[in-house]
Order: structure tokens, then C-alpha cells, then sequence
């Protein structure tokens, strides 16, 4: 069983005028993210609207959308659900598809207490076949998942192989990462870009961050610095990250700032789903200047 490692982008949804998914225009997009060096494509996480989308709409993703990635990255699938029969139908079509890992967020909306939470994670995890990621965000789920009980649950199940932890202390991440010392095939990711310098040092495996939907080769040059040791192109790396950071303040949530990006970048253009809206024009004008500041068609991009 193959560990899940490096830059593992939250994917954007990209929807068509009738709130489809947008095949051709999500297939540029992961050819681009690939060319920009990530390791893996995770689908259907908060950045993928999973929330707005039908079961099938989702079953339709997982179907178009991991047979084209997986014999070039890690496809990994968000099955996050309020329903917990919709996440094993989930599970179930990201193993057929060929998907090398899920992703499965705390149950949300009724905020449950640690025993229903570690009860519902055991479950999942004697129900899926694949790697499976905790992913904690404690800011939409409120419920954190504290590393003890994450620790717990990673000690009994096999299948529980990580965490990405979106979490603004880092000395949470720091705790998660000491899991591994007594699973040392636990991998921690973490989510937002300021993290990145400390946390690379502290020894964290990967990054999914929003980002690297727009610009993956600042994340990626960060990972093979550290492969290399050099720590002015670790640190000229992580700036460049945070940087493209900035588009987060123009978007509520900051995904719809990360896909007017894309939609920059892609040079296209797709339709938002209610509740979310197209964003004002001064803020995709904002937008352009950062990406046009970033230099991402450039040959230093990932310099």
C-alpha cells in the first residue's frame, strides 16, 4: 500500500452553465497541476464544493475525473457526507475508479462528542479498502480533532494513513506529526501556505493547500528544495506561497477567490453554484495583478 506524500491539491469544481461538471475544462486543469510538478489531485474536498453537489453529481466526478489522473499522480477522493451510507457509496466508487486514497472529513452541521466521532471513523475505516485521510477543519466542522484521538484511531486502523490537519496552531500539526512515532507510515499534511517553512522543518509530508490549484509550482519547488537541502530556495519557495496566498482575501469563501484564479490562469470561464456567486470585478481586476505579480507563465516560476 502505497504511502500518500508531497502536494496533494484540493481541487476546485469547475460547473458548466447548467451546474455540471465541466469535463474539458477540469481535464486542462489537472494537466496543468500536473505539469507544475504535484504529487496527487484530491477531489470533492471543501475546495471542490463537494457540499453543493448531488450524490450523483459527485459519482460523475469521481467517474470522469480519476481514471484520467491516476496512472500520472495519487488521485485521492473527498467522500465527506452528513449521510453516512453516502460516504461508502462514495468509498465505493472512488476504489472502482482506480482512486489511491480517500479523504473524509469530521461529521458536520451536529456537532457530535469525541466517542460518536472515533465510533464513526472506526466504522468508515472496517467499511473502505483504501488509505484513508482524516481531514480535520474545526473552523467549518466544530469539532477539532484532537491528536489523541486521531492517535487512537491510527494505532487501531490500518487503513487510517493520515491527516490533514487546517488548523491555524502549529503546534497542532507539530503533535499530529508525533503519530508517526508510533506509525512511521503516518503522513501529516498541512493546509495553509504560511505554515509551509515551519512545518516543512518540523517534518510534515505534504501540503494540500488551495493554492497549488493556481500555482503548484511554488509548493513543488518548496518539496524539492527540502529534497536538496537548500534553505534560500526552501525559504524564496514559501514566499512565493504565500504570495499567491493573497487571492484568499477577495473570495467568501476564499475558493471562489482560488477559482477566479483558475479561471485567469485557464483562460476560461466557469458558472458558480448557489450560494456561491461570480465574484465582483474589482476583486477579479485585484486578482489579475497578483497572478500578473506572480510571473506564473513564466520560466521562473519555478525558480
Amino acid at each position: 500500500m502505497k504511502r500518500l506524500t508531497g502536494l496533494i491539491p484540493p481541487v476546485v469544481t469547475i460547473f458548466d452553465k447548467e451546474g455540471h461538471g465541466n469535463w474539458e475544462a477540469m481535464k486542462a486543469h489537472a494537466d496543468y497541476m500536473i505539469r507544475g510538478g504535484v504529487d496527487g489531485l484530491a477531489y470533492l474536498g471543501t475546495s471542490g464544493e463537494f457540499s453543493v453537489m448531488t450524490q450523483e453529481a459527485k459519482k460523475e466526478l469521481i467517474r470522469n475525473m480519476v481514471p484520467y489522473v491516476k496512472d500520472r499522480v495519487q488521485a485521492v477522493v473527498g467522500i465527506g457526507d452528513t449521510c453516512l451510507e453516502n460516504t461508502l457509496e462514495l468509498a465505493e466508487e472512488a476504489e472502482r475508479a482506480g482512486a489511491a486514497g480517500l479523504l473524509a472529513v469530521t461529521p458536520y452541521f451536529s456537532v457530535y462528542g469525541e466517542e460518536n466521532v472515533e465510533a464513526y471513523f472506526g466504522y468508515l475505516a472496517e467499511h473502505v479498502h483504501l488509505p484513508l485521510l482524516i481531514y480535520n477543519f474545526p473552523a467549518l466542522t466544530g469539532f477539532d480533532m484532537n491528536p489523541s484521538l486521531v492517535r487512537r484511531l491510527a494505532e487501531k486502523y490500518p487503513l487510517i494513513m493520515g491527516v490533514k490537519d487546517t488548523v491555524p496552531e502549529t503546534e497542532h500539526l507539530k503533535e499530529m506529526l508525533k503519530i508517526k512515532e508510533i506509525k512511521p507510515e503516518f503522513s501529516v499534511f498541512c493546509a495553509y501556505e504560511t505554515q509551509a517553512l515551519e512545518m516543512i522543518g518540523e517534518g510534515v509530508d505534504g501540503f494540500v493547500n488551495a493554492t497549488a490549484n493556481f500555482a503548484p509550482q511554488f509548493t513543488a519547488h518548496l518539496l524539492k528544495a527540502v529534497s536538496t537541502g537548500k534553505r534560500s530556495e526552501m525559504e524564496r519557495a514559501a514566499e512565493n506561497m504565500c504570495r499567491a496566498a493573497q487571492v484568499y482575501e477577495y473570495g467568501m469563501p476564499l475558493l471562489l477567490a482560488v477559482k477566479e484564479a483558475v479561471y485567469q490562469i485557464m483562460g476560461i470561464r466557469g458558472t458558480e453554484k448557489l450560494p456561491g456567486l461570480p465574484l465582483k470585478e474589482e476583486y477579479r481586476e485585484t486578482i489579475k495583478s497578483i497572478l500578473e505579480s506572480l510571473q506564473l507563465d513564466s520560466d521562473k516560476t519555478a525558480a
